[in-house]
């Protein structure tokens, strides 16, 4: 059951929540990710003549070359820069400058994590991964429909551990024509973006992991038919363990997703309630502004 802490409201809660990105190292942590995949598309090409068809966007990375698919695939990553330079947060794109990846476009979008988690008290912890203005649009001249999957994902979780509420929550919309699963899972096994995953519900999807799995069909809207919130229970074993987001999409050419605002959180003790999307983005944008001003006020001592 969910419940809500004293008097606090929901945007409250929400608010409380984001600010919990602040506990999170503030070092060069290079463990969350963004990772986009298009089959038919390829970026460039790996030693042995090997087809790439996945970019990775890593936390403070900002230099581009080949690596190894974390998830232990076998694959190869395009690995491009990071737009965001906080540490706990990662964009694809600037603010007003989208990133052309593949047929897609993808606009000001900003993944972050409170790794290695937060301890509120000591009865409540919480780890959470969310990604808020996520947005793409197939911008092939050619019209041709296209698929892309977009994994979020942040390793070394080291509380809440054990027996956790889990809660993941979607909301966002598709202008024009397409399909969208959502996925999400933690891994006991910690590795990055895959792994032996461990969900409440137990669903597959494409990558073999368990998983919540949702479907959007075009029109639906996550403020009216799409605004959705899963509520489970999962043992992430003692820790240290990996959390991944997932979402698999088709679109025709000229249609866009705009995902507002996701959310994948572990908490210890009694849950806290599931923020309105409107909260969420609440939380985002005074999260965004303290964590810039901590990275100026980091600047100026380093200055002085």
């Amino acid at each position: 059951m969910i419940r809500r802490f004293g008097k606090w409201s929901p945007t409250l809660a929400a608010v409380a929540a984001g600010l919990l990105f602040l506990s999170a190292p503030q070092g060069a942590r290079a463990t969350l990710m963004f990772e986009v995949i298009q089959p038919d598309f390829t970026f460039a090409t790996a030693p042995g003549g090997i087809p790439v068809h996945d970019v990775l966007f890593i936390d403070q990375v900002f230099t581009t070359g080949l690596v190894q698919n974390p998830d232990g695939s076998g694959d190869f990553d395009l690995v491009l820069p990071d737009q965001d330079i906080r540490a706990g947060f990662l964009s694809p794109s600037g603010t007003t400058t989208p990133a052309q990846v593949g047929n897609f476009l993808v606009s000001a979008s900003v993944a972050s994590s409170n790794a290695p988690g937060a301890v509120i008290s000591p009865t409540l912890s919480i780890a959470q991964i969310a990604s808020q203005s996520f947005s793409v649009t197939n911008n092939d001249p050619t019209g041709a429909t296209h698929s892309q999957y977009i994994r979020i994902g942040d390793t070394n979780f080291t509380t809440p551990v054990g027996n956790v509420n889990w809660t993941y929550q979607v909301f966002g919309t598709i202008l024009g024509t397409g399909t969208i699963s959502n996925w999400a899972w933690d891994d006991p096994g910690n590795v990055q973006l895959g792994g032996t995953s461990n969900s409440p519900f137990g669903a597959a999807d494409p990558d073999n992991n368990s998983a919540s799995a949702i479907t959007l069909v075009s029109g639906a809207t996550f403020s009216g038919v799409y605004n959705q919130s899963f509520v489970g229970t999962t043992n992430v074993g003692p820790g240290p363990y990996s959390k991944t987001m997932e979402f698999d999409l088709t679109l025709a050419g000229g249609s866009t997703l705009s995902q507002r605002s996701n959310q994948l959180q572990n908490v210890s003790g009694a849950a806290v309630p599931v923020p309105e999307p409107g909260s969420m983005a609440l939380a985002f944008s005074g999260l965004s502004l303290l964590g810039l001003a901590g990275w100026r006020r980091r600047g100026r001592k380093s200055a002085s």
